[in-house]
């Protein structure tokens, strides 16, 4: 009887399919190199911290690029004990700024077992996600002098309190200053900041032209960028963009 030729079968080996993702790709390699389940893991796990490092560093070059473009905004509601910018106005003057620079933001809050209200601001972009949060004690509105009643409701003071929270952490999250109406231009800074600032303030306002003015922050913005410094650059930005309209005119 005539044997039948049997064709020899070659070992089976995975087919993967190529997909959009680096990891997919990584997973692919992996494979096709017979790296064993530890390798491949440790491979994966080194790509997601390389990935995380790459959108943070894109997150921080925008959101430094973005900041250039805020300048300080009015106190123009009367508080309590002084006057402030409401978070609506920081909104309609810097939303559309942070949306240009591919960002975001939303907040949650959390309330918590003593009654205090937990506010977050989470700020998005790139990847990666920068977080700033405010604790608030419970709220218990002032009483009328004459009356002796609550001046608001339990649903006023919830709103007041949530308010504030969102206003906080919108200045502190994207480094917000604010100016005052009423000092014609004048800055107004704390005995810390005179201090600490005093050098580059004075160089800021010894600039008589716009090509000194400009080269001068040109020098301090990169020292400020370097060091991460948003405190100085808030209060350095007002001094610029007053000796800025003061050296045009």
């Amino acid at each position: 009887m005539e044997e039948k030729a049997v064709a020899k079968q070659k070992p089976k080996t995975a087919v993967v399919q190529p997909e959009a993702t680096e990891s997919g790709r990584l997973v692919e390699m992996a494979i096709n190199k017979d790296l064993d389940i530890d390798k491949l893991e440790r491979v994966i796990s080194m790509h997601r911290e390389m990935k995380k490092e790459h959108n943070k560093e894109q997150f921080d070059i925008h959101f430094s690029k973005m900041q250039k473009e805020f300048t300080p905004i009015k106190r123009n509601k009367k508080g309590d004990k002084a006057k402030y910018a409401p978070v609506d106005d920081m909104i309609k003057k810097y939303g559309g700024i942070i949306s240009n620079y591919g960002f975001s933001y939303s907040w949650d809050e959390i309330q918590n077992d003593d009654k205090s209200l937990t506010v977050v601001l989470t700020i998005s972009g790139y990847g990666h996600d920068k977080k700033n949060s405010k604790l608030l004690p419970e709220y218990l509105p002032d009483k009328g002098e004459q009356s002796g009643k609550a001046i608001m409701n339990v649903l006023q003071a919830e709103g007041t309190r949530s308010t504030y929270g969102y206003r906080y952490t919108f200045k502190a999250g994207f480094g917000i200053t604010e100016t005052n109406e009423d000092t014609d231009g004048e800055i107004k800074l704390t005995f810390n900041d005179a201090f600490n600032y005093a050098e580059d303030i004075t160089w800021l306002k010894s600039a008589k032209t716009k090509e000194d003015l400009k080269e001068v922050w040109g020098r301090i913005y990169k020292e400020l960028k370097k060091n991460n410094d948003t405190i100085g650059k808030g209060i350095l930005t007002e001094v610029y963009t007053n000796q800025k309209k003061a050296v045009t005119k």
